[in-house]
């Protein structure tokens, strides 16, 4: 991914339609674009094939929400991370299918359990960063319990566990980097 979007912003840089400084920037935006599409548009046929179409949509949205202010574990090459993202997708997928309503007495409380006493985990430049985005964690959080009690009160039990499932996989995917940071310290 690394080689094909270098290759453009710097074909891009040679005609003229992006400056010199910016080949860097654009390569980083166009590396970003081409895998997280690869992974979206993956998922959603897999997803489709499976017959899970509207649970990947629901995954895939809930992800928006949580990764973007939990932070978490980044793979160290862009297949690792790939697969790493796959087989939480079919977990996720293996819970809808296979697990019960009570499932969500284990997924819910360890899930927020380690969001509350670990989260959220990204660096910051100063506390005020730091306040805002513990804010925006929590707000994320709070919207996952509305649509959660929301399927739970029309009895959509597949995206309750669903979105239990989520949050405890996206919450255990915060641990390894503070595994990392205990052992720096």
């Amino acid at each position: 991914m690394e080689t094909i979007s270098r290759r453009l912003s710097i074909f891009l840089a040679k005609r003229g339609l992006i400056e010199e400084d910016e080949v860097d920037i654009i390569r980083f935006a166009l590396e970003l674009l081409l895998t997280q599409g690869i992974q979206i548009v993956s998922m959603l046929i897999l997803g489709y094939f499976l017959q899970f179409f509207w649970e990947t949509v629901l995954y895939l949205c809930m992800l928006l929400f949580l990764k973007r202010y939990t932070g978490g574990y980044h793979a160290k090459t862009y297949g690792r991370c790939y697969l790493i993202t796959m087989i939480i997708y079919l977990l996720v997928l293996f819970c809808v299918e296979y697990l019960n309503i009570y499932s969500l007495l284990v997924f819910l409380p360890a899930g927020l359990g380690i969001f509350i006493y670990f989260g959220p985990c990204l660096s910051y430049k100063t506390m005020l960063e730091r306040r805002k985005q513990q804010l925006h964690l929590k707000l994320s959080l709070a919207l996952c319990l509305v649509l959660l009690l929301l399927f739970l009160g029309v009895h959509e039990f597949r995206y309750t566990i669903e979105i239990a499932a989520i949050l405890f996989f996206t919450a255990v995917m915060m641990l390894p980097v503070f595994w990392k940071k205990s052992k720096t310290i």
